[in-house]
């Protein structure tokens, strides 16, 4: 089975999550759009978003059932993680730690439905700070 390729971003008009399909050839350089089918609508539109909160969708759930995206920190055990992206290795998502500079590798000893996802790194990059206890 395929991973659903879809991505998120912030809207530069109502500061809202929006997802959908990632359009990279926008007029404006710092914004870039998303075509989000909108709940109830039969319409697709484009939406501008922040382009440094564009995150793709992992194609993993944590353990209540989330969707997993680029961006987000998850909590495992007492440890604290961004979710990246490592196109080195593998080409797969990865869970970020700075302090040990250590990368945990979905599939490889580690399964998403063992984290929790706690929030991300642009609303909420206070929690990167220090491992919550």
């Amino acid at each position: 089975m395929a991973r659903e390729i879809k991505f998120r971003g912030k809207s530069t008009h109502t500061n809202d999550w929006v997802y959908g399909n990632y359009v990279g050839n926008c007029d404006e350089p710092t914004i870039c759009g998303f075509d989000i089918y909108r709940e109830g609508s039969s319409e697709w539109q484009e939406e501008k978003v922040e382009e440094f909160s564009i995150g793709q969708y992992t194609g993993l759930k944590d353990k209540n059932g989330k969707e997993i995206y680029e961006g987000d920190i998850v909590q495992l055990n007492e440890f604290v993680y961004e979710v990246g992206y490592d196109d080195k290795r593998f080409a797969s998502f990865v869970l970020l730690r700075k302090q040990d500079m250590f990368k945990h590798y979905f599939g490889e000893a580690l399964e998403a439905n063992q984290v929790d996802i706690i929030g991300n790194i642009y609303d909420n990059p206070e929690l990167l700070k220090e491992d919550r206890q």
